[in-house]
């Protein structure tokens, strides 16, 4: 369990170093983890994804969200 922890703040310690545009933004990073916790983890197709494909999928979602231009 505690290798798995580790594992996992590696990923994540990983993804905000590479993605400085999404870890520069509270906001954004609360957007990854929602997208990675309510679509990508929820997912079936993903379930035999490493955790760091999963956290990537988030990030290319969350960028997503944030491009779509709003509706008056």
């Amino acid at each position: 369990k505690k290798q798995q922890i580790q594992t996992i703040q590696a990923a994540a310690g990983d993804f905000l170093n590479q993605n400085p545009d999404l870890a520069g933004d509270r906001d954004k990073v609360q957007m990854v983890v929602f997208c990675l916790k309510n679509y990508v983890s929820l997912n079936p197709e993903n379930a035999a994804l490493p955790f760091r494909e999963k956290l990537d999928r988030a990030g290319i979602m969350a960028r997503e969200f944030f491009r779509v231009p709003g509706e008056a």
